[in-house]
C-alpha cells in the first residue's frame, strides 16, 4: 500500500510541480510525506476535525494543520473531502442536532415565513450548530485516529503471525 501512495502522491511527483515552488521547503519537509501509522493517524484526525470546520477554505486549513503537526498531508487533506457538496446536508444537520442536544435547544418554526424572522431564527441556531461542529469534529477525529492505529497494528499483527506460521511449517 506504501508503495502505491508514494507512486500517486508521493514527494518526488511534488517536487516536480512548478506552482508548488512558491512555498520553497516548506512542503518538502520528509514528516509531511512519511507513510507510517502515526503520521497517518495523525494526518486522518487532523482532516476529519477541519472537516466539520464550516469555513470554504477547509483544504487549506486541513495542510495548515498538517505541517504543523508534521502529519501527512496528503491524508489531512483527502480527509477534509468527507465533507463534500453531497454529504455537507445530512453531516451538518448532524452537527446541529448534536449541539442543540447538548445546549437545550429546540428550534421552533417561525409564525410567519418573513425573511427578518427566517433571519432571527438562524442567527438563534448558530450557537448550537457551531457547537455540535466542534463536538462532531472531535469525536470524527479521535474515531479516525484510534481506527487507523487499531486496523494498522492488528494488519501487522498478522503479518507476524503469518510469517511465524511459515517459519513453524519449514
Amino acid at each position: 500500500m506504501r508503495s502505491r501512495m508514494r507512486r500517486w502522491i508521493g514527494e518526488e511527483r511534488i517536487r516536480k510541480q512548478k506552482w508548488l515552488a512558491r512555498l520553497g521547503t516548506r512542503v518538502h519537509r520528509p514528516g509531511l510525506w512519511r507513510y507510517n501509522r502515526r503520521a497517518i493517524a495523525k494526518g486522518l484526525a487532523i482532516g476529519l476535525f477541519v472537516a466539520f470546520i464550516p469555513l470554504p477554505c477547509q483544504m487549506l486549513l486541513a495542510a495548515i494543520g498538517a505541517a504543523w503537526s508534521n502529519s501527512n498531508l496528503p491524508v489531512s487533506v483527502a480527509a477534509v473531502w468527507l465533507t463534500n457538496p453531497i454529504t455537507i446536508p445530512p453531516l451538518f444537520y448532524l452537527a446541529f442536532r448534536v449541539g442543540a442536544s447538548l445546549l437545550g435547544y429546540e428550534l421552533h418554526a417561525p409564525a410567519d415565513w418573513s425573511l427578518q424572522s427566517v433571519l432571527h431564527l438562524a442567527g438563534e441556531a448558530v450557537g448550537p450548530f457551531l457547537a455540535g461542529c466542534l463536538i462532531t469534529g472531535l469525536v470524527a477525529a479521535l474515531a479516525g485516529y484510534v481506527a487507523v492505529e487499531a486496523i494498522w497494528r492488528v494488519r501487522i499483527w498478522r503479518r507476524w503471525r503469518r510469517r511465524y506460521a511459515h517459519a513453524l511449517a519449514r
